[in-house]
């Protein structure tokens, strides 16, 4: 019960630090959408959802494809795994159709 509770609470502050940070990182990151709001960038590249399957130490992002989806995947920072020393989980992003 309590190593559950534990994953539980690592994803909720998972969540809400992609939530918070990712806008940030979006318009400093993003050619042409540097002065955007975060609602904009929020509709245009996060809204639609992603699936987040963390094992083994991993977190398997996948983001569903939007218009816009493919910008982000163009820039360095995205492409390459990263991993979090504060959460020891490694991050790797992809996109997947919904159809």
């Amino acid at each position: 019960m309590e190593l559950v509770l534990r994953q539980g609470l690592v994803l909720i502050f998972l969540y809400t630090t992609i939530y918070i940070t990712l806008p940030r990182v979006l318009a400093s990151k993003l050619t042409g959408f540097e002065n955007c709001q975060a609602q904009t960038l929020h509709r245009k590249f996060i809204d639609g959802g992603a699936s987040i399957q963390i094992k083994d130490g991993v977190a398997n992002i996948r983001i569903k494809k939007k218009t816009h989806l493919p910008i982000l995947f163009q820039g360095d920072w995205i492409k390459d795994n990263f991993k979090s020393n504060h959460l020891g989980i490694e991050f790797k992003f992809s996109q997947h159709s919904t159809s």
